[in-house]
């Protein structure tokens, strides 16, 4: 939760809808063997069924919501000083511990 959330008050407080770039940075440090990140922006009233529709409708981001091997999941959520509403939705799967 704690990954979303950080990066949903970051893109919020910029304004800007951008994807983190340091995304395997964040992996390395939670030692997840993969992870993945969703976006959503609207300055209309926000529902989870209007933000889960919107990635459905996309293929890339239907796939990071479906994709099985995905076993933990974070979501965040920010709303900057213009109304703006930011959603965060990061998925991830731990990786195995090393001998």
């Amino acid at each position: 939760m704690e990954v979303a959330q950080v990066w949903a008050r970051e893109i919020a407080k910029n304004d800007t809808l951008a994807h983190r770039k340091n995304l395997g940075l964040v992996m390395e440090k939670g030692t997840y063997a993969g992870i993945n990140e969703n976006l959503y922006f609207t300055t209309y009233p926000l529902t989870a069924e209007s933000t889960v529709l919107a990635w459905m409708n996309s293929s890339g981001h239907r796939k990071n919501l479906l994709t099985e091997r995905m076993t933990l999941v974070g979501v965040g959520y920010a709303l900057n000083a213009k109304g703006a509403k930011y959603v965060v939705f990061n998925s991830a799967v731990k990786a195995l511990p090393q001998p």
